[in-house]
């Protein structure tokens, strides 16, 4: 059972897609940060160089902007750049920490190789991989914002696509159940 606009659950996808800046001959590779929020399964993806501490941080804060609010609870996996110990107890980084205080935000670490415990963010990351990261592959970004551009145009595309078995869509959803029980 999900409450409304309680959790956000995020991850980055296993693939990654390719943007080449001026001036750099190969190409070079931009995560994918995935997230779902809510009863909604609101979807936003942004693309982010890497995925240290600081690229994970961006991202969540996009994601408050992007919901227009902010969740009770966000439930990453367990990266390096956000988790400092899981054994026994987890231990966030410092500066991730002090993200959820300042967003006054819980931040509760899925358990380590439990995929279950955010099947709604691996669900999210799958269906983001095969409608849209897939395409990507053969696609040209000139930088990241070009490519941010383009996800963000995508996600609204997603989220505004009515359901196959119901008569509404991920946006009508978010803003009547979601949205309003989002923090300001």
């Amino acid at each position: 059972n999900h409450n409304a606009g309680e959790i956000a659950y995020v991850d980055y996808s296993g693939t990654q897609a390719p943007y080449s800046p001026e001036n750099v001959t190969d190409p070079l590779m931009a995560s994918i940060f995935v997230s779902t929020v809510g009863v909604s399964s609101y979807i936003f993806i942004y693309a982010t160089p890497r995925q240290t501490t600081r690229d994970w941080i961006e991202a969540h804060v996009a994601m408050i902007e992007f919901y227009g609010g902010v969740p009770e609870i966000i439930i990453p996996d367990n990266p390096k750049a956000l988790v400092t110990s899981s054994n026994p107890e987890k231990i966030l980084n410092k500066n991730y920490e002090v993200f959820g205080k300042w967003y006054s935000t819980n931040i509760l670490p899925g358990r380590p190789r439990k995929p279950k415990d955010k099947a709604i963010a691996e669900n999210g990351v799958g269906f983001i991989t095969n409608r849209i990261i897939s395409n990507m592959l053969d696609m040209h970004f000139g930088s990241i914002e070009a490519m941010n551009q383009y996800l963000l145009s995508e996600c609204k595309k997603l989220n505004s696509e009515k359901f196959q078995k119901f008569s509404t869509c991920r946006q009508e959803l978010f803003e009547r159940i979601d949205k309003p029980m989002l923090k300001a």
